[in-house]
């Protein structure tokens, strides 16, 4: 699954799987679109996603498009996200970081079964079969390090600071904690002033105060 990276600092990811996906398009959080013909969640949810989602659908929380549509303008819209699918030595991590400039993750669902992709061959074509057989036995184990040879593959997105809801806290959690500092310094500044001026403006010309003075009488004791 692909979605559009919004505050990580503080939130950071909403969701690991297609339930809680589910869950945060129930709230009407996010918004989902799957490609005609292409990748959906109902080719891999339990009957009890699959209700889910057939409700989703019909509140126009999962939204179904051409199979022409541009996904890079869906995901630039915020909280959005796009299902796909990729191998995985491409996507090997739980959060993979397919573009930095774009702020777009990949998020690979562990609960979903893997699913192998085949093609059928008639029985017959007993020569054919041979030779896509002995093909496969020799590319098989080096196809990792050929597809190296022309993709990397994806970075990982940590996530290590958000575990059980807390979040670590860095220097950038303390920025209200200096603008609440230099604001008491500048109110204590300011009230140095006032107290200054109060003081100056009360006080005559011939030196003397203007606040009153106190008497102390003392009287002998009889």
């Amino acid at each position: 699954m692909k979605y559009f990276l919004t505050v990580p600092l503080e939130k950071g990811i909403d969701f690991l799987n297609l339930n809680q996906l589910l869950d945060k398009l129930e709230l009407g959080q996010w918004m989902a679109y799957q490609i005609e013909n292409g990748y959906k969640p109902s080719m891999y949810c339990t009957p009890k996603q699959c209700k889910r989602i057939q409700l989703l659908e019909k509140a126009k929380r999962i939204v179904t498009v051409p199979i022409n549509t541009d996904l890079d303008d869906l995901i630039g819209k915020p909280y959005t996200v796009t299902f796909d699918a990729y191998n995985y030595d491409y996507a090997p991590n739980d959060v993979n970081i397919v573009d930095k400039n774009k702020d777009h993750l990949f998020i690979r669902d562990n609960t979903i079964a893997v699913e192998m992709l085949g093609y059928a061959v008639s029985k017959n074509l007993t020569r054919e079969l041979e030779q896509i057989n002995r093909a496969i036995s020799r590319f098989f184990p080096s196809y990792s390090n050929v597809r190296a040879r022309y993709t990397n593959p994806m970075y990982q997105y940590r996530t290590e600071d958000l575990k059980d809801g807390a979040v670590t806290l860095t220097l950038l959690h303390m920025n209200i904690l200096f603008y609440m500092y230099l604001a008491l310094i500048a109110a204590s500044i300011l009230s140095l002033g006032v107290e200054l001026l109060h003081f100056r403006y009360n006080w005559r010309s011939d030196g003397k105060s203007t606040v009153p003075r106190m008497t102390f009488v003392l009287e002998d004791e009889l």
